[in-house]
């Protein structure tokens, strides 16, 4: 009788250890989820300063929403700043490898150089499924074409191209 009390006493014991095992697992997972969700700006144990006043800011202290944060460090930093001093600072700094494929589009549409040279890649990318014949014949009025390659012709047709516009 009494080892029968000794296993059910230590079957309760091991299930209850797994429920609390489960719960802890519960737990960490919705904090995870938690984190995901609302992801708070972690700065620890740094200091800003701001060079026109001299003072500074624990980021400890700081217990605003991420959003407010980034809010107010964007205006300081447009205030303390001209326009080189920004320049200077992203100087030598690959910003081109963070950014997600929609942001890079973005970037591409709101920049006219940066457009131009996409229509140019598009257009090359055109001129080289024609045949040279068709090439020859976008150079009407051209000299010495017979003996060109294919690149040549695409490169002719690209700066007769952009004579035009």
């Amino acid at each position: 009788m009494h080892s029968r009390r000794t296993k059910t006493s230590t079957n309760n014991d091991s299930i209850l250890r797994h429920f609390i095992l489960l719960g802890l697992f519960l737990i960490e997972a919705v904090i995870k989820v938690i984190e995901l969700i609302r992801p708070e700006q972690r700065i620890d144990n740094k200091v800003l300063y701001n060079n026109d006043r001299g003072d500074s800011i624990n980021s400890r202290s700081i217990h605003k929403s991420s959003t407010d944060y980034n809010i107010e460090l964007k205006n300081r930093i447009s205030e303390s700043k001209s326009t080189k001093e920004l320049k200077d600072i992203l100087r030598n700094i690959d910003l081109i490898s963070d950014f997600k494929k929609e942001e890079l589009v973005n970037i591409i549409m709101s920049n006219k150089q940066a457009l131009n040279k996409f229509m140019t890649e598009e257009k090359e990318k055109q001129l080289f499924l024609m045949t040279n014949q068709e090439l020859k014949n976008l150079l009407k009025g051209a000299d010495k074409l017979s003996r060109l390659k294919k690149s040549e012709l695409v490169a002719m047709v690209l700066d007769q191209e952009n004579l035009k516009s």
